[in-house]
């Protein structure tokens, strides 16, 4: 059996405090036990090292699928560039055509040859009587 406890030890029990026992002194002989303590394992460290893995994966996956669509909309661009470069050129051959085509040599010339006109002898100006305003508005045949 244990003997009771002191009062020394039992003055803090009845204030309703913690009484610390005296604990025998352990010796290699007397107590064969190893002398033991809490380890905290720490689980956190493989969790925080998954979810910077999958963030990171995560991360880099979207890179490569915003570098892909960077690169299908600069094909993109660089065909319309191609089509507006082709298309400026055709402008600008019509361009020197329609000039060509509307030039008076060439007006002149066409006149002459296709259409077997000639030039006059001179310029001949006419000169509006006042009575030809009246006479318009008749209408023939009245």
């Amino acid at each position: 059996m244990t003997p009771p406890p002191s009062a020394a030890a039992a003055a803090p029990l009845a204030r309703g405090g913690v009484a610390a026992l005296p604990q025998p002194a352990r010796t290699p002989e007397r107590d064969p036990r190893p002398d033991l303590r809490v380890v905290h394992r720490r689980r956190r460290r493989w969790q925080v090292g998954t979810v910077a893995g999958i963030v990171l994966f995560a991360s880099l996956f979207a890179v490569a699928g915003f570098q892909t669509l960077i690169v299908s909309q600069q094909k993109r661009l660089d065909d319309l560039t191609d089509r507006i470069a082709v298309e400026a050129d055709l402008a600008r051959e019509l361009d020197d055509q329609l000039a060509e085509l509307e030039s008076p040599q060439r007006i002149t010339e066409a006149a002459r040859d296709r259409l077997g006109m000639v030039s006059p002898p001179g310029v001949v100006y006419i000169q509006p009587r006042p009575d030809d305003d009246a006479r318009a508005a008749e209408v023939p045949g009245r």
